[in-house]
């Protein structure tokens, strides 16, 4: 009788030893594969945050480059120009008398001493307006309604031509040189 409690001690053994090598296997295989698993959850989160922070930053810049775009267009947008003039036409009370446009494709350089801009960066855009405006404030106006528009323009010249004593009432006529460029 005595192969009958040795089985069951045996069988009690083997029973332990099983239990442990499940214990160990869970531990070793199962436990790590769970902490692995939370921490890719985890990385996937923070990947989620970077992407949505990078289409938060692509729409700012996007943004950004549609003003740029609008400031330096890609070609002449001579028609844009147009709206600008008439636009601070109105605003100044005056009148556009003249308007030439001279395309400047063939000039590598700007003014010595300035910054050299190469044809292949930025084109200019030369015109030249003759103006009629009521008073020297309307002067003013145009001018400085061309300067804060989106457009870059850069005024070369701005001839004014004075009133004698006894047309003090005579529209101030003035002849203005802008630039604007293109990419």
């Amino acid at each position: 009788m005595s192969t009958v409690p040795s089985q069951k001690r045996l069988l009690a053994l083997l029973s332990f030893i099983l239990v442990l090598v499940l214990i160990a296997s869970y531990v070793w295989l199962v436990h790590p594969s769970f902490a692995h698993i939370e921490q890719l959850e985890k990385d996937i989160k923070n990947e989620k945050t970077l992407i949505q922070a990078t289409k938060v930053k692509l729409k700012e810049k996007s943004a950004e480059e549609s003003d740029i775009a609008f400031s330096l267009p890609s070609y002449p947008a001579t028609d844009q120009i147009v709206l600008h003039l008439r636009n601070a036409e109105k605003e100044a009370s005056s009148e556009i008398r003249n308007l030439s446009f001279e395309e400047n494709q063939g000039e590598d350089e700007e003014k010595q001493g300035e910054q050299t801009v190469t044809s292949s960066q930025l084109q200019p855009l030369t015109f030249s307006l003759e103006v009629s405006s009521p008073n020297i404030e309307s002067v003013k106006k145009f001018v400085s309604t061309l300067e804060s528009s989106e457009r870059l323009y850069k005024v070369l010249k701005l001839d004014l031509t004075a009133a004698s004593s006894e047309e003090e009432k005579a529209p101030i006529i003035y002849t203005i040189d802008l630039e604007t460029y293109y990419q």
